[in-house]
């Protein structure tokens, strides 16, 4: 793993040349801009990690696919924004998703944060394709502000 950069349990930045990659298990976040305007196409992060930094993956116009294995506590302002993700699916342990995580992600068509409380207005903006989003019958939120015909499920 000579292209993933960690310190102190830390993902600090990403070197390789694309493709899939698989977070190592100990790392506890993945840091500020780490991936940011890589070429990955897909990301495995593993349990265990807790946190994903301000704008981690921003920009990955190559990113398709994101598999988040439960822990995951907490995604950070512009953490997926302006990448190419087509679904996310977000594990209930995920209790806090900051502003414009996912803005821009014109391909993403299915948005699934069932342990989230709340989801501010900007979180999907600029997410025109989004068809459906799923969350729990306790968060609160700006329906208004969801694309028009995006599907809202609660569960």
């Amino acid at each position: 793993m000579d292209d993933l950069i960690i310190e102190n349990q830390t993902l600090m930045r990403y070197e390789g040349r694309g493709g899939k990659v698989t977070v190592p298990c100990g790392v506890k976040a993945i840091g500020f801009a780490a991936f940011a305007n890589s070429d990955i196409t897909e990301v495995v992060i593993p349990r265990g990690v807790e946190t994903v930094d301000f704008g981690a993956f921003m920009g990955c116009e190559s990113l398709k696919r994101v598999h988040i294995g439960y822990g995951l506590a907490s995604v950070g302002a512009y953490a997926f924004s302006e990448s190419g993700l087509e679904s996310v699916v977000l594990p209930a342990s995920v209790k806090e998703i900051g502003y414009c995580a996912f803005e821009g992600c014109e391909a993403l068509k299915t948005a699934k944060a069932a342990g989230v409380k709340e989801l501010g207005a900007t979180v999907f903006r600029r997410c025109n394709a989004l068809e459906e989003l799923t969350v729990s019958y306790g968060c609160t939120l700006l329906e208004e502000e969801l694309p028009a015909g995006c599907k809202l499920v609660r569960k």
